[in-house]
């Protein structure tokens, strides 16, 4: 195995990536001599799992190298996305996570509140936001009113239910492309390299949380 391939290998292993590090045997690095074409390195159109090393990778930085190669495993699964996948990515689906429909529950309940915009404000972080907003949206349009919310049970309500029980995905392309460089919300592979060395998907501390998950599902379905 190439000591480009090696380095990179071992060094994805440490990274917060590294539950996927079986990946690596999916994939065939061959060399080629001469720089043919740009670049540093080729994957096969009909093969995605076939990725060709140029004579340029050897010259760069380490950690240029290993950003590279960490593409280039990224370009493998997206290869092996199906449709539900490819949907995925492109519209950027989550599911809400338990704790955060168990908050907008309280929430709910208590008598803070005397608006839902009022208690979608209230909360601090991205996600916990939009998650409520599609709560309270849903509710207003089951021309559910606030004080009638109190004794409501999310997970029981027609209009929520799916969503409250983490039966249905919401899309979090708003705030992806809000908080993410163009490149990184747009290419997968690009995105699995940045996580693979540890850096932030977004500025946004809860939605590159989101991101994340999304990154490494779609990887463990591959």
């Amino acid at each position: 195995m190439s000591e480009v391939v090696t380095r990179a290998r071992e060094a994805f292993g440490k990274g917060p990536l590294k539950s996927l590090a079986s990946l690596w045997d999916s994939i065939k690095f061959t060399e080629i001599p001469d720089q043919r074409i740009p670049g540093d390195t080729q994957s096969s159109s009909s093969d995605p799992s076939r990725v060709t090393l140029l004579p340029s990778v050897k010259n760069r930085d380490p950690e240029i190298a290993n950003r590279v190669l960490f593409r280039a495993v990224g370009r493998y699964v997206q290869g092996t996305f199906d449709e539900a996948g490819d949907r995925r990515w492109k519209h950027k689906f989550v599911l809400p996570e338990a704790t955060q429909v168990a908050n907008v529950q309280s929430l709910l309940n208590s008598n803070r509140f005397k608006t839902y915009h009022e208690l979608v404000e209230s909360l601090d972080s991205a996600m916990d936001r939009l998650v409520a907003l599609h709560f309270c949206n849903a509710l207003l349009k089951s021309h559910t009113n606030r004080e009638s919310a109190k004794n409501l049970n999310l997970k029981s309500w027609g209009s929520t239910m799916e969503f409250a029980k983490l039966q249905r995905y919401h899309s979090i392309f708003p705030l992806v492309s809000a908080y993410s460089d163009t490149e990184v919300c747009d290419s997968y592979p690009v995105a699995f390299a940045v996580m693979a060395t540890g850096a932030e998907l977004a500025s946004e501390m809860s939605v590159s949380s989101a991101f994340k998950r999304i990154v490494v599902e779609l990887a463990e379905g591959s």
